[in-house]
Parts: C-alpha cells; sequence; structure tokens
C-alpha cells in the first residue's frame, strides 16, 4: 500500500468525525407495546436437571459432582451445536472516550463500511452492552437514512444482561438472610457472600443462585410430600394455595422463579436457542421495572422491539439467529455457546 492511501486509511479509522446532539426521545413505535409476560414457567424448564439434584441428595444416587452442575448436565444431554466455533478478532483501539455519540456513530460507520466490503448483500449487526447501546439506538433514530434500523441491527450484549437479571436477583434477596445461608454453610467468606448480590464476579453469582435453586426446589419438594397426603393435589395447586396464605413462601417461591428466569436465560445462550432468548427476555423486563433497574428497565423493551421486528426488518438476519448465530463459538463443544460481548471480554482479556 503507498504510504498516502495507507495514511488515508489510518486517518479515516481513527479520526473521529464531529457529531451533534443525538438527543431524541424514544418513538413510540420503537417500544414493544405488546404484554411482554409470557406464561413460561422457567422452574419446570429446568426440572430434569433439579430432578437429578434431588435424587442424588435425596435419594443417594451415585453421582459425580461434575454430573450434577449445571452446565454439565445440560452439556451431556444437549444436542450437537448446529453451529462451529467462528473466527473472531479485535480492530485496533481507539483512544476516544466510547460513551460520545461521535465515537458510536463513527464505529457503526466502520463496521457497516467492513460488513459492505466483504458482503453488500449481509444486514450490518452491532452488539453493545446497555449505556453504548443507548446512545447507538438514537443516533439511528437521528440519521435514519446513514444509520437506521432497516441498515444495521443493534444488539444488547447477552452477558451484561445477565449481570443485569443478578443484580436484579440481588435486590430481592437483599436482607433476607440469603447470604448467611452462604455463609453458615461454609460455601463463601463473609465478603464474597455480600458480593454475591451485586454480581462482582459473574460466575461465582451464577453458580451460587444454581445451589440456592436447587436447595430451595428440594425443601419445597419435601414439605409439598409432608403436607399433602391425598395424591389428587397436584404440586401446582398446592404451590398456588401455599403462596396466598404465606407471605414467606410467596417470597421464596418467587426468588426461585427469577433465579430460574437467570439460569434458563444462560441456557438459551449457551445452547443457541433464539426463541427461548426473547421468551426469556419478556420474562425478566417486568421485573426490571419493579425492582427499579432504571437503564434496563427503560431500554430493554426497544430491543425486544427490535428482536420481534427482524422477520420484517431483516428476515435473514433472523433466520440465522434462529440457526443459532445471534451467538458464537470459541470451541464445537455442547453448551458452549456465548454472547458477543463475553467473546469481545475474552479478546482483551487474551491480548493484555
Amino acid at each position: 500500500m503507498e504510504p498516502d492511501s495507507q495514511r488515508h486509511t489510518v486517518d479515516s479509522y481513527t479520526a473521529i468525525p464531529a457529531t451533534g446532539s443525538v438527543a431524541f426521545e424514544i418513538p413510540l413505535s420503537s417500544v414493544n407495546t405488546s404484554l411482554l409476560a409470557s406464561d413460561v414457567d422457567a422452574i419446570q424448564q429446568l426440572s430434569s436437571w433439579l430432578n437429578v439434584v434431588e435424587s442424588a441428595v435425596c435419594d443417594q444416587v451415585q453421582l459425580e459432582l461434575q454430573q450434577m452442575t449445571f452446565a454439565a448436565y445440560h452439556s451431556a444431554t444437549a444436542a450437537k451445536p448446529a453451529t462451529l466455533s467462528c473466527s473472531n478478532t479485535l480492530l485496533p483501539l481507539l483512544p476516544d472516550h466510547i460513551q460520545s455519540p461521535a465515537t458510536v456513530r463513527h464505529l457503526m460507520n466502520i463496521t457497516s463500511h467492513i460488513t459492505n466490503n466483504i458482503s453488500k448483500q449481509q444486514a450490518v449487526v452491532i452488539m453493545a452492552d446497555q449505556p453504548v447501546y443507548a446512545i447507538a439506538k438514537p443516533v439511528q433514530w437521528r440519521y435514519p437514512d446513514l444509520n437506521g434500523e432497516h441498515k444495521v441491527v443493534m444488539m444488547m450484549g447477552g452477558l451484561h444482561i445477565e449481570m443485569a437479571i443478578q443484580n436484579m436477583i440481588g435486590k430481592w434477596l437483599s436482607g433476607s438472610g440469603w447470604t448467611e445461608m452462604f455463609l453458615k454453610a461454609g460455601i463463601a467468606t463473609s465478603g464474597r457472600c455480600e458480593s454475591l448480590l451485586k454480581s462482582s464476579h459473574v460466575k461465582r453469582t451464577r453458580y451460587a443462585h444454581e445451589v440456592s435453586l436447587a436447595a430451595l426446589y428440594i425443601l419445597r419438594n419435601d414439605a409439598y410430600r409432608a403436607d399433602v397426603k391425598d395424591a389428587q393435589l397436584s404440586l401446582e395447586s398446592w404451590v398456588s394455595s401455599q403462596c396466598t396464605d404465606s407471605a414467606q413462601f410467596l417470597y421464596w417461591q418467587t426468588a426461585m422463579q427469577l433465579e430460574a428466569l437467570l439460569l434458563s436465560f444462560v441456557r438459551s445462550i449457551r445452547e443457541c436457542n433464539f426463541t427461548l432468548y426473547v421468551q426469556m427476555l419478556k420474562e425478566v423486563s417486568p421485573w426490571f421495572f419493579a425492582l427499579d433497574l432504571t437503564h434496563y428497565s427503560r431500554w430493554l423493551p426497544v430491543f425486544i422491539k427490535t428482536l420481534e421486528e427482524l422477520p420484517v426488518r431483516h428476515p435473514k438476519v433472523y433466520e440465522a439467529f434462529q440457526k443459532g448465530h445471534f451467538t458464537s463459538r470459541r470451541t464445537d463443544c455442547t453448551f458452549s455457546a456465548m454472547s458477543d460481548d463475553q467473546l469481545h471480554e475474552l479478546n482483551r482479556t487474551t491480548r493484555r
């Protein structure tokens, strides 16, 4: 490459043009006005794994620890992945602040330029965490001809959504004695117990909710068998009755539901299940409002609306997402897919 053309390429990549104000009221057409919550029972979806854990604990079934964990069980039972491991890389980093409309718009233009050079028929798909997503969407609305929703699909990062769900559950469990349970069981120290409420360590917090959900599931079923002598009263009917009669039972049943939503959301990503992914987003969205997570309660409905419009706006992208291409893989192992923002974090860690 000639020096002048090389200098032009570098300048076009690093020089960020000025951008005016992108302050923009969210268009009503971009807000998901449908009933968000569906009738999905997250605990029931995880019942096969929970029953295995219950059998190992209560019936003394000989199982190795590796067969009881959430990831190991689903890795052993999941179908062979339809998607293959992907090629991924990091572009040269820019020193500019990412939470700037000019920077975000410049990066959107660079991504669009690269995608168009590779395949002009392919839509541009960009994933970002919530603060960047909250800037990128107004950019799309302010500049519809260049960066509009019919040209660019903006995705909200799954790893950061999981962290937000963990923080949401932490708000629900705060002051309930949940952390003291882990401390008295010797699972974690007092400092780490408090960190489990704030998603300071994603994997450790996820594991804590796996243990908590399994323990509550076993205790609930034990109480059902001890309380109900008449086999005609189903577990669902008994749970509904107990939730009506006891505020404490309702509280811990809700905690189980929230933890099951978290693990089902993780499962949707690991198994590349786009339908389940959208369902879980719809399920957790009302809880962001209820527990006052302002930013996600504002932008998650917009993201859900974007996903629901894919069959109309970007049918090829929707078809690819249904095949599992809304996630990425570093290996061909089952139950190992991850969101692109997590892949990006791993790439950054590798190159430090």
